[in-house]
């Protein structure tokens, strides 16, 4: 009460959700890891699943039963543009039309999760690549919270999203 602010009584909320950046990378990160901990029993299970194009990355079904059993509910945020834009910077590392990572995306809506954009670094419009998510989605996020101010605003308005996530900014730590 010093500095003249009343407390305010509400209820808590939080907002789970999840770039899904990278699928196929657990091959090459945690696979190095169980290798370097000598479990190749570990690394031949993570080849097979792999093999059978079900890296475990590609987890969208996991995340969802677990948070099934709190009752709760989360955001996917889907990058459409594949591969580098430069040396230190990737959009996805997969193509969201492909038939594996559509699935994914049905069964996200399926169960009753949402479904948004996860702006990629590339110049296309967000109407650009509306036409890639095949529909217009309700909610962004920055990739990488890459995004100028007011622009970006002004985008997510004239595009006409309802929610955008980019919470912070990638040059600094906070809000």
């Amino acid at each position: 009460r010093k500095v003249g602010m009343t407390p305010r009584k509400e209820k808590t909320q939080f907002f789970l959700s999840h770039d899904i950046d990278l699928v196929n990378g657990a091959i090459i990160e945690d696979g190095f890891n169980v290798l370097k901990k000598g479990r190749i029993d570990l690394f031949l299970g993570m080849l097979f699943r792999v093999a059978m194009g079900r890296p475990d990355w590609l987890n969208m079904d996991k995340i969802m039963n677990l948070e099934s059993e709190y009752d709760c509910k989360s955001a996917f945020f889907w990058i459409m543009n594949k591969g580098r834009i430069n040396a230190r910077e990737e959009n996805a590392d997969y193509s969201f039309q492909s038939t594996r990572i559509l699935n994914q995306f049905h069964e996200v809506e399926k169960n009753g999760f949402d479904n948004g954009l996860h702006k990629s670094l590339s110049p296309e419009s967000f109407k650009e690549e509306f036409i890639k998510y095949g529909s217009k989605p309700l909610s962004n996020r920055y990739h990488y919270l890459k995004y100028r101010l007011p622009q970006a605003y002004y985008a997510i308005e004239e595009a006409g999203l309802k929610l955008d996530a980019s919470l912070g900014f990638a040059e600094e730590i906070g809000f």
